[in-house]
Formats: structure tokens, C-alpha cells, sequence
């Protein structure tokens, strides 16, 4: 039997037995993932709406791919500066003869003397180098020689051959799904705050996989081994491919020390990256949101000339950050705010990256893939995909301890 009051009437918990109370619940539901995907942002026709692939311009391109793998090509040219690791009398050891050959004349950078290739041990890399005239040639170790062009005599025959084959690079297309299930009461339930609560979990879990996607483009690793694209699984009892991101395609590193300065940036970072790099193309640090605001101090110190982003237009926010060299669009990212990455970025070039899908399967909405006797309904965003580093990672560059942790 329902409670007979006889004082003043008072708000009571709606469950309590006997309490019939109207709920008034707002029509919002405020999402609290981090900010946009900002890699994704950059791709070409790349941003993802309720399923749909938006069209509009990117600096990073977009291309599909009928195999398992994406491959592609790279030139890395022949070493033209060989180092000293041993003297002994007039015999110079070099830590790699690759590429030289006989009557390549060759430049000491330390003393600045100049000789001539007259024999190379290809097995020990013992060379003699003779001296041009009546000067002999010296070098120490450590010491760093430059390759210039040949001295051949007169009337001669047999040159020496140096010729190098292109780099075959390739990635992993990596499959991916997205699934939202629901039965078919719970889809129709009333009065849910923010409306159709289906629509809304595919809404949500779209946001998700784009999180999701971008860590592997960012992080991924593909299979060690070039026989086989796929790693086993014996727990699962299955095979799956995987793709490699930035962060593993990186073929240069620069180590702050755990203290990061405006002089380093500026002096020692041009130092590392890639000369293959034009100082007209865009480059990108994508960092954490710590290290972001230790560089806009930076700046608001007097140490660093910033200018505004150029990324606006892709709904991106960055600012640039001048070294001796480049200019380095500066972007905060959500993955590198987690743990040690605070510490960590990784810089690229944008245009030599291509962001790849296997024909027909780019990532869309594939709907009502539920068992027929499901009394429910699912749907699944699905997609195979991988990203293809023009450059073989030579443009990419790995930059770690930026704090002491």
C-alpha cells in the first residue's frame, strides 16, 4: 500500500516503491573523445561523416591497390663518403667499401688531401690510396673521405663498374572492423537521451575507428620476415597482416638528451634529417600537446620566430616552428600525450606519404551482416588498408627525449 504523508510532500527517489515521476533527460550526449583525427584530416578525400567519404583536397594522396601488399620503389644513391676506422702504415681500412672502386680519386675532409684508389680488399676493406703527385696520402681514423670522380690514363679499357639496383619498399594491407550490435527491442526503446541510440553507436564507433586507424598508421608494425606478409597467431589459431606507421618506417633519429633547447632545434635537428628533403616541401612534427607548449614558450620567450599553421583549411591546428633549414608545421597529437610518448614525436613529410586501400575495399559501412535468426540488427565498418612511405622512411625521423622521464 502506497505511504500516507501528513507533512509537506517532498522530491523522492523515482525507483522507490509507489513513486510515479516523469524524467526529464537532455537530447545531447556529449561525446568526450580527444579532438579530430588530424593525420586522417590531411588525407585526400580522406575525412570519414556518418559513414560517407567526404570529397576535398589533402596533402596527403590516396590510391587503392588490388594485392595483399602496396609496393613501390626507391633510388637511394651510391655512398659517396666512406670513414676511416683503422691505419696501419700505408694501409687505410675504410668501415665500408661498398660502391668504391679502383681510380676513384678521393678527398680527405679532415687534412683536405686528395689521392687515388689503387687497391680495395672488398672482404676486410684494406685500401691504399696513392697520393697525387709527390705527396703521399695520410689519414687518420675517424677521419671521412670523399668520393669524387675517376682518374683514368690514357687510351684505357675495362672501366670499373659501380651501378646500384632500385629499393623494392612495400607495406601490409591490414583488415580491419568495426562492429555495432543491437537487439531489436533495445532499437526501439523510447525516450533515450540523444535520440536514435543506434545511429548514435555507429556515430560513436566510426569516431573510435578513426582513433583506431591512426594509431596504426602512426605506430603499426608489419610482419618481421619478407617471405611472409602474415604473423600466426597460435592462440587464436589464426594469420593476420598488419602495416607499418611512421613511427617504424623512420629512417633517421634524433635524441634530445632528455633537456631539448631552442639551439638544438634550430642547429642540430638540420643536421639529422634526410638530405633528400627540399627545403620547399611541408614538414610535419606530430608531438605531444607537452612538448607543443614547451616550443610555444619557446616563442613567447623570444628564443624561436613562429608563424601561424597553413592547416586550417583541413580543420587541422598547427603552428610553425623555423629551423636553419626548414619549416616544421608543429601539430599536438592525442597519441603522443599518452605515457613516455609525451617525450616522443616524429616528423615526415606529408606529400611522400599515401594513405592506401585495397580496391573496393575502402573503409565504408557494410550494413546487416546479423545471423538470420538474430531477433537484432548489426552493422559493420569495415576496411583493408595500409600506408605507403614514398621514401622508404629516409624522410621520416624519429625524436625521442624530449624530457628527462
Amino acid at each position: 500500500m502506497a505511504t500516507t504523508y501528513t507533512n509537506s510532500y517532498t522530491g523522492r527517489d523515482p525507483s522507490a516503491t509507489g513513486i510515479q515521476k516523469r524524467t526529464t533527460i537532455g537530447d545531447k550526449v556529449r561525446n568526450l573523445f580527444p579532438g579530430a583525427s588530424p593525420y586522417l584530416a590531411l588525407v585526400a578525400n580522406g575525412e570519414i561523416k556518418k559513414g560517407e567519404l567526404t570529397s576535398g583536397k589533402g596533402l596527403i594522396s590516396k590510391t587503392s591497390c588490388d594485392g595483399r601488399r602496396a609496393e613501390w620503389f626507391t633510388y637511394t644513391p651510391p655512398a659517396i663518403l666512406f670513414t676511416v676506422s683503422n691505419v696501419s702504415g700505408s694501409d687505410i681500412t675504410l668501415s665500408s667499401v661498398v660502391g668504391l672502386t679502383l681510380k676513384r680519386t678521393v678527398i680527405n675532409l679532415t687534412n683536405m688531401e686528395v689521392g687515388r684508389m689503387s687497391a680495395i680488399n672488398t672482404s676486410t676493406g684494406v685500401c691504399a690510396i696513392t697520393g697525387i703527385g709527390d705527396a703521399s696520402f695520410t689519414a687518420a681514423i675517424n677521419d671521412v673521405l670523399l668520393v669524387a670522380m675517376p682518374a683514368y690514363e690514357e687510351a684505357s679499357s675495362s672501366p670499373y663498374k659501380s651501378m646500384k639496383d632500385d629499393d623494392n619498399q612495400y607495406n601490409v594491407m591490414q583488415i580491419c572492423r568495426f562492429p555495432v550490435k543491437i537487439s531489436a527491442s533495445a532499437k526501439i526503446q523510447p525516450n533515450l537521451a540523444g535520440g536514435d541510440f543506434f545511429k548514435r553507436l555507429k556515430e560513436k564507433e566510426l569516431t573510435q575507428a578513426k582513433r583506431n586507424i591512426e594509431a596504426s598508421f602512426i605506430f603499426g608494425e608489419r610482419a618481421y620476415t619478407t617471405t611472409t606478409d602474415l604473423t600466426a597467431d597460435a592462440t587464436l589459431g589464426d594469420s593476420f597482416g598488419t602495416m607499418r606507421g611512421l613511427w617504424n618506417w623512420a629512417q633517421k633519429s634524433f635524441s634530445c638528451g632528455g633537456a631539448m633547447t631552442p639551439e638544438k632545434w634550430i642547429k642540430d635537428l638540420d643536421q639529422v634529417l634526410s638530405d633528400t628533403i627540399d627545403p620547399s616541401q611541408k614538414l610535419v612534427f606530430l608531438t605531444s600537446s607537452r612538448i607543443k607548449s614547451d616550443m610555444q614558450m619557446w616563442a613567447h620567450d623570444r628564443w624561436m620566430i613562429t608563424k601561424p599553421g597553413t592547416y586550417d583549411k583541413y580543420g587541422v591546428k598547427t603552428d610553425i616552428f623555423m629551423t636553419g633549414k626548414y619549416e616544421i608545421e608543429v601539430m599536438a597529437h592525442n597519441l603522443f600525450d599518452q605515457g613516455l610518448n609525451q617525450s616522443r614525436g616524429v616528423i615526415f613529410t606529408p606529400e611522400d606519404n599515401t594513405y592506401v586501400f585495397r580496391t573496393g575495399r575502402d573503409l565504408q559501412p557494410k550494413n546487416g551482416i546479423q545471423d538470420n535468426s538474430l531477433d537484432g540488427y548489426e552493422d559493420d565498418l569495415i576496411g583493408e588498408l595500409t600506408l605507403q612511405e614514398e621514401t622508404g622512411g629516409q624522410n621520416v625521423c624519429r625524436v625521442t627525449d624530449w624530457f628527462l622521464q
